[in-house]
């Protein structure tokens, strides 16, 4: 139940680096490494380049399945059957000339297989503190008493204290050791509560929190609402679910839960005991009910315990808090990576190989295991 993080490439992109060969890239790592099928989301910055590999070559919320971009609108081929006749045909007749390499060079965007993806929480927070804020500006007070002059120091020590929460939320949330995906929507919500009781008192920066807030709900409104991550907050056990009051946002986390719950009781009983139900006639009886599930789950939530300790005893829960929690919320792991790399890189390595840079960073980053 502890965390363990390693680095596993850092390769030289040539040529552009569009969607098409950042998917590429993704997915020749995932098939070195053969992790492919173990990847439950990729956590990236927010280029648009990652965004589009991801919205074409990466798995949906519905069905898992990529979207579909790109279908021709071409007329169908023959396969060669009307050659003989063709030949016959003179040559005054239109004839319509197909560019066969166009055809081979088709993309039907099922190349590649990525998983899931999830922006970084870090990145959307900075653009909330930043470009978000600035739209404060079109209130002329608030746009007047932020240019500093020494007798607004009481509006310098309100706008401390307006941005205090937004810095400590990112703290959290670019740690890589101790957070998992579960901490996104409980520190979001808590930030956005936090900002709301700074609102009621607030004499200079009304204007900025009202954009703060509106920051967030415009760039995690649909992370706050998706029941999978709502269902991983609750099953971490710092948080069950003590993090917020609205009862429909948890119940969409406890249906989701259950639901999965069961799915998940159904796979290991099938995989477990497929030779003995062909032996035993009775082996259905054997199953986990759904009213099990349910007493694992309330068992959970019942539990006073907050260490990941918790889950040991109820293990239908703990693996589906591992899928739902493995993933890190925030890009900032990579980030640190840059930073590691930029001092292996120093102008007095400028011809050093791509390959032999790769090497040296990977050891360095992952010297725990060697």
């Amino acid at each position: 139940m502890q965390r363990s993080c390693a680095a596993l490439a850092c390769k030289q992109l040539r040529g552009s680096h569009t969607f098409s060969a950042l998917a590429g890239a993704l997915n020749d790592i995932h098939t070195e490494f053969n992790i492919r099928e173990k990847i439950v989301r990729t956590t990236t910055d927010n280029g648009s380049n990652f965004l589009k590999a991801f919205r074409v070559y990466g798995q949906t919320d519905e069905n898992n399945n990529p979207e579909p971009a790109g279908e021709g609108d071409g007329e169908e081929d023959d396969g060669g059957q009307n050659d003989d006749d063709n030949e016959e045909e003179e040559s005054g007749q239109g004839v319509e000339f197909v560019d066969a390499g166009a055809l081979l060079d088709k993309d039907d965007y099922l190349e590649y297989q990525l998983p899931k993806h999830h922006r970084c929480a870090c990145h959307l927070l900075n653009l909330v503190s930043t470009v978000d804020a600035s739209k404060a500006e079109v209130n002329p007070l608030y746009k007047r008493l932020s240019r500093f002059t020494p007798v607004e120091l009481a509006f310098l020590a309100e706008y401390a204290k307006t941005m205090s929460p937004v810095a400590k939320a990112l703290d959290v949330l670019q740690e890589e050791t101790s957070v998992q995906m579960g901490w996104l929507v409980p520190t979001i919500t808590l930030l956005r509560t936090k900002l709301q009781h700074l609102h009621v008192a607030s004499k200079f920066c009304e204007p900025l929190i009202a954009a703060l807030l509106s920051g967030l709900e415009k760039r995690f409104g649909e992370m706050l609402a998706d029941p999978e991550m709502i269902a991983a907050a609750i099953l971490v056990p710092k948080f069950k679910t003590c993090w917020t009051s609205d009862d429909n946002i948890l119940k969409l986390g406890l249906d989701y839960i259950r639901s999965h719950l069961d799915c998940q009781t159904e796979n290991h009983v099938s995989e477990g005991s497929q030779s003995s139900e062909e032996e035993d006639f009775f082996s259905s009886l054997k199953r986990t009910g759904p009213l099990e599930t349910t007493q694992q789950l309330d068992t959970y939530l019942g539990c006073p315990g907050d260490t990941v300790q918790v889950l040991k005893s109820i293990p239908a829960v703990c693996q589906l808090s591992l899928k739902l929690n493995t993933a890190l919320p925030a890009s900032a792991a990579c980030e640190r990576l840059f930073s590691v790399a930029g001092l292996i890189f120093r102008p007095r390595r400028a011809c050093i190989g791509s390959k032999n840079f790769e090497n040296q960073l990977l050891l360095r980053l992952n010297k725990a295991y060697w």
